[in-house]
């Protein structure tokens, strides 16, 4: 088996960049470390690529290879490619606890030790400070490739795998707007119409282009200070977008669907079919379903008519 990575790549993500900066990291460490890795596996290391050999035993290869990279030190994470078991207590907590508050955020991603309370002294003649850090006994990563393999242990290269939206900066985003904490009402309008026409960013290298408009998007005009619509997109098995939360929202009433306006590809899903019978504005438009909200909104605050886009 053979992978190649390269940070070239068109597919990849800024998260993707990240990760793969990580793996690098890692296997350098490994091979400043001596460490002897089994079953034929080796790598080679680029400034920009990383290649990854080795005979079978797929899923055995990528398990020794994942608790290599990611471990744990006085029930904290420590992370090979950091060189985490040389650095400063310091240092240590502030990446365990990053770690925590984000990717690991959800108790179902790792299983607690307790909590533990160490002092640090940063600067000499200087008070030691007290920190208290909830303690681990392993942690999803430590684990994932069974996620990767199928049954009999094979790496699975075409089956893709689901990334919660809060955990791909970019990749869903939500926010609210209350127009009567605006000094000028008129400019929520001139918000949306910014929403459904995101520009291009990271640059203007055909290799680092990446269109950030919607490609769904899920707006309500409610009263309700309770947005109830944030996250609704959720990634399936096989790469489809689904939005099965938002629908059991509608359905239970928690949510007005008459207040609800859904448009982009979600629209011709099954999802998206049964919004519309639920009695949900859907539209396959972007721009159509921000124009049509846009008329909403001029007509209940009372604002100068919009005039609507062709």
């Amino acid at each position: 088996m053979q992978i190649e990575f390269d940070l070239g790549d068109p597919s990849l993500t800024l998260l993707h960049r990240a990760g793969l900066a990580g793996l690098w990291m890692t296997l350098n460490q490994l091979k400043t470390e001596k460490v002897t890795p089994p079953f034929g596996l080796d790598w080679q290391l680029t400034d920009r690529q990383v290649t990854l050999n080795w005979e079978n035993n797929d899923q055995k290869v990528l398990e020794w290879l994942l608790k290599e990279s990611f471990q744990i030190n006085n029930g904290m994470i420590s992370l090979r490619g950091l060189d985490s078991k040389t650095m400063r207590q310091d240092s240590q907590a502030i990446v365990h606890q990053g770690i925590l508050g984000t990717f690991l955020q959800h108790n179902s991603t790792h299983k607690s030790a307790g909590t533990q309370t160490i002092s640090l002294q940063l600067e000499e003649d200087k008070p030691e400070i007290a920190v208290t850090y909830k303690a681990l006994q392993s942690y999803a990563y430590q684990d994932f490739s069974s996620n990767l393999c199928d049954n009999k242990g094979v790496f699975l290269l075409k089956k893709p795998i689901s990334v919660a939206g809060w955990l791909n900066p970019g990749a869903v985003v939500g926010f609210a707007l209350t127009p009567d904490r605006l000094k000028d009402k008129s400019r929520i309008i001139p918000v949306l119409d910014g929403l459904a026409s995101l520009g291009e960013v990271a640059g203007n290298h055909s290799r680092f282009l990446y269109d950030f408009s919607p490609d769904s998007l899920v707006l309500r005009w409610t009263h309700d200070f309770a947005p109830r619509i944030l996250y609704s997109f959720e990634e399936g098995d096989e790469g489809q977008i689904t939005a099965s939360e938002l629908v059991r929202r509608v359905e239970s009433q928690d949510i007005n669907p008459q207040e609800v306006w859904v448009a982009g590809a979600i629209a011709s899903t099954s999802d998206g079919k049964k919004l519309a019978q639920l009695g949900v504005n859907v539209l396959t438009g972007i721009k159509l379903v921000v124009e049509t909200l846009k008329q909403r909104i001029a007509r209940d605050l009372q604002l100068p008519v919009v005039e609507l886009r062709k």
